[in-house]
């Protein structure tokens, strides 16, 4: 899904494992009920911004990016 133009889509329990959103903006999408798991993105995360996550999904991103998250 590199490079891709995405509209007018609803994702619904669907996995991506190791998919490549490489420069696939997911802006608006509701990924909630989506099993993600390595991902392919750019270094600075900008194809996630403004897609809709679970606390875990977020948490799991954030550690991709460093983040220590502490309970």
């Amino acid at each position: 899904m590199s490079e891709m133009e995405l509209r007018a889509i609803t994702l619904h329990d669907d996995r991506f494992t190791g998919t490549s959103f490489f420069r696939t903006k997911l802006t608006g999408l509701d990924l909630t009920s989506c099993q993600l798991k390595g991902l392919i993105v750019l270094d600075t995360m900008g194809e996630v911004f403004g897609a809709k996550l679970s606390l875990y999904q977020a948490a799991a991103l954030a550690r991709h990016l460093g983040i220590i998250i502490e309970e």
